[in-house]
C-alpha cells in the first residue's frame, strides 16, 4: 500500500490515507497518481511546510532517483525527486528510504529513553535496515549504507528474496 498523512512538528499524526500499490501502478503514471494524492492532502491542510516520501529500495546520493525499488519495479532508475518537484515548487520535498524514515521517527518522536546510537530493522513486504550514529542517520559511502534487504546472503540470494514476504510464502 501507499500510506500518506500529516504529521505535525510532535510527530502526531493528523489524518492518514491508504491506497493499494497495485491500483497506482495500474493508472499508467504512478507518479502521477501519488502527486494527487499528495495535492489533495495539501488542499485540505493548508500550511504544511514540507513534504517526505518514503521510498523501499534504495536511492541514488543525492536523493534525487531511484536505483531499485524490487516490489515496485516500474519506478526502478526513475528521476522521481525532479518528477514530483515540478508539482510542488512551492513546498520543499524530501525523499529518503522508509527504514531510515522510521528510524528518525523512532529518534525523534518513539517513547522511552532515547539513544543517540541504534540499528533499526523494519521487516514488512521486504527488509528493510537503518542506523542512527551519535544522532545522525548512517547513509554509508553511496547512501545505501545500511539496506539490508539488498545483502547477499549464503544461497547467493538477497536476504530479502529470503525472509521477505515472497520468499517467506515460497517455503510453504
Amino acid at each position: 500500500n501507499v500510506k500518506a498523512g500529516i504529521v505535525d512538528e510532535k510527530g502526531t499524526l493528523n489524518g492518514k490515507v491508504k491506497f493499494p500499490t497495485k491500483d497506482l501502478v495500474d493508472s499508467g503514471d504512478f507518479t502521477a497518481s501519488v502527486a494527487r494524492i499528495i495535492e489533495d492532502l495539501l488542499q485540505s491542510n493548508p500550511g504544511v511546510e514540507g513534504i517526505g516520501i518514503g521510498v523501499p529500495g534504495t536511492l541514488s546520493k543525492d536523493r534525487l532517483s531511484t536505483i531499485e525499488l524490487p516490489n515496485i519495479p516500474v519506478l526502478n532508475h526513475m528521476p522521481i525527486g525532479s518528477i514530483l518537484d515540478e508539482y510542488f515548487k512551492d513546498v520543499p520535498l524530501y525523499f529518503e528510504n522508509d527504514a531510515n524514515l522510521a528510524a528518525l521517527g523512532e529518534y525523534y518522536f518513539g517513547g522511552g529513553n532515547r539513544s543517540d546510537s541504534f540499528i533499526f530493522v523494519t521487516l514488512g513486504t521486504g527488509v528493510g535496515g537503518s542506523a542512527i550514529i551519535d544522532g545522525k542517520l548512517f547513509t554509508g559511502a553511496d547512501g545505501n549504507g545500511m539496506e539490508l534487504g539488498h545483502v547477499l546472503v549464503k544461497n547467493g540470494k538477497t536476504l530479502e528474496q529470503n525472509i521477505g514476504k515472497a520468499g517467506i510464502m515460497t517455503m510453504t
